[in-house]
């Protein structure tokens, strides 16, 4: 088959950055003479500026001075993409800002290395000036043309958020990283997902009086499948009473007609648990079967879900809507059979219970992933993950070519990915989740959609997916089968597309899921490859 232009199979990242496979970028020779500032050479100082042992230095430079050197721009041909990079090796005070004559590249006001990305237009003077009274060093000036651009994502979330690591253990990510998720096992996923907020205050601390118990106690300091609060679960044990044995909250106002997700980290000592979504609900609940990892009996609830964690800890989930608005009861019961009725009654032993960790509840139709406070008593929320800006105009072959994803949708909402020009939604390939479960494609040229294919799919389930396109027409592959085949009306004209995003192309319906790879084809691929690809 032949090689993708664009392959990114979740392996490798840092902050702001989720690296692809290829392509591998190709740089012109260096435009910048002494970067180094080897030499007091070649460079034109403003005032406040000196160079002496590999640095320019900034003395109380006066805002507006700079280090010159024109000669960059006027060696890069115009409508070239260009790397500009330079290292801040001290600061403490002022703003270091990068021009290409007076358009600013970017700023960088701290130690570190400042790389950026420019298409150089009639500029005919570069460098590199003091933003407000500047105090600081740089050195390793370079400007460099991009003949083949890198197929690496930039990566925002502007909180931290978590994932679950090759350990099975829940791992809480700084703001900007990546996630990389291994909770369905083997080879890990890029976890995307929409903002969304725990509105359960205290979801590690059973033993607050925010937690009421009921014919049980519950002791701290377990074991939990958590890097960041290893011993941090709880046991909720039964009493030897009859009756209903749990630990439940009532302190959330829900709003009738929103669909809520409740969720528990959980792991069974001789009990298996029951969730029930009381006050604004009517007779929800659901059973989970703590030995066998199934869903049990369960009763006016949307959806639920049992998955494995790690060390028999499994996250279970119920979704379903308040019928009023009202303060909600989010009850966790002990049970001695997956089929046992809503508020089952027995004797209890005083010893046998399930160990409890992370509980959260969250508008929407599924759980996300776990949201947790630094400190406990109020609400906490994850911000979006936005992943795009992979490839050039080079990556992409606007006459032809074949998108390519794996992986499992979040369900119960619009998203989308797209290889589009630039910033825009008018020149585009676009792939999409509806929030009615279908998956949708189509070829934008000049505004204009080609064709809109829609295929209802399980988005819960892994899919492989690929969207074939050429001058004339459109194919849609889903799992081994052709979907549908349309003609283009008006192709893209060459060097269109230009950017890959997972979202519309301008910043809206960001795509979220769980991507196991990720692939596009600058050549058109046969059927016989297409359905290989796909199956």
């Amino acid at each position: 088959m032949t090689t993708p232009s664009l392959a990114m199979i979740p392996t490798g990242f840092k902050a702001g950055k989720l690296y692809s496979v290829l392509p591998e970028p190709i740089y012109g020779s260096e435009l910048v003479t002494n970067g180094d500032f080897a030499t007091d050479t070649d460079w034109t100082k403003g005032t406040g500026v000196t160079i002496s042992n590999g640095e320019a230095l900034f003395s109380s430079t006066p805002s507006g001075q700079s280090v010159q050197q024109n000669a960059v721009a006027s060696s890069l041909p115009n409508g070239t993409l260009a790397e500009v990079s330079f290292e801040v090796l001290s600061r403490t005070a002022g703003t270091f800002g990068i021009y290409f004559s007076g358009t600013l590249v970017g700023t960088i006001a701290s130690v570190g290395i400042f790389t950026s990305y420019f298409t150089k237009g009639t500029e005919t003077s570069f460098y590199i000036r003091a933003l407000g009274t500047t105090t600081g060093s740089i050195t390793n000036v370079s400007v460099k043309e991009v003949i083949v651009g890198d197929g690496d994502f930039d990566v925002t979330r502007a909180t931290t958020a978590t994932r679950v690591n090759e350990q099975g253990l829940i791992e809480s990510m700084a703001n900007n990283v990546p996630r990389l998720d291994y909770t369905d096992g083997g080879c890990p996923v890029l976890l995307t997902e929409p903002q969304s907020t725990n509105l359960i205050t205290y979801p590690l601390s059973f033993g607050n009086s925010y937690w009421i118990k009921g014919r049980a106690t519950v002791t701290s300091g377990q074991a939990a499948p958590s890097v960041d609060n290893p011993t941090s679960a709880f046991k909720l044990v039964e009493d030897t009473s009859t009756g209903v044995h749990e630990v439940y909250n009532g302190s959330i106002n829900v709003t009738s007609g929103t669909t809520y997700t409740s969720s528990i980290i959980v792991k069974g000592d001789n009990r298996n648990l029951q969730v029930v979504m009381a006050s604004g609900f009517t007779s929800n609940f659901c059973n989970f079967d703590l030995t066998t990892g199934v869903v049990g009996s369960n009763n006016g609830i949307l959806n639920s879900k049992i998955e494995e964690i790690s060390n028999n800890y499994y996250r279970c989930s119920v979704t379903a809507i308040a019928n009023a608005n009202s303060v909600f009861y989010n009850e966790l019961i002990l049970i001695d059979s997956a089929t046992s009725p809503r508020y089952s009654s027995y004797t209890g032993d005083g010893t046998s219970g399930v160990y409890i960790f992370g509980a959260q509840l969250e508008v929407g139709s599924k759980a996300t992933s776990l949201m947790l406070p630094i400190t406990e008593g109020s609400t906490v929320t994850r911000v979006k993950d936005v992943v795009n800006n992979a490839g050039d105009v080079n990556t992409f072959n606007s006459e032809e070519g074949v998108l390519f994803w794996e992986g499992i949708g979040l369900g119960g909402i619009t998203s989308q990915m797209s290889i589009s020009q630039g910033n825009s939604t008018s020149n585009r390939i676009y792939l999409s989740y509806d929030s009615n479960g279908r998956i949708l494609t189509s070829h934008v040229s000049s505004g204009v959609d080609s064709f809109v294919f829609t295929f209802s799919v399980s988005q819960l389930t892994n899919n492989k997916i690929a969207v074939a396109w050429s001058s004339s027409q459109i194919t849609l592959y889903i799992n081994g089968v052709v979907i549908g085949t349309d003609t283009i009306v008006t192709p893209f004209p060459i060097n269109t597309l230009s950017d890959m995003k997972f979202n519309n192309g301008t910043g809206n319906s960001d795509f979220f899921g769980k991507t196991k790879q990720l692939k596009v084809f600058k050549t058109a691929l046969s059927d016989a490859e297409l359905t290989a690809l796909t199956s």
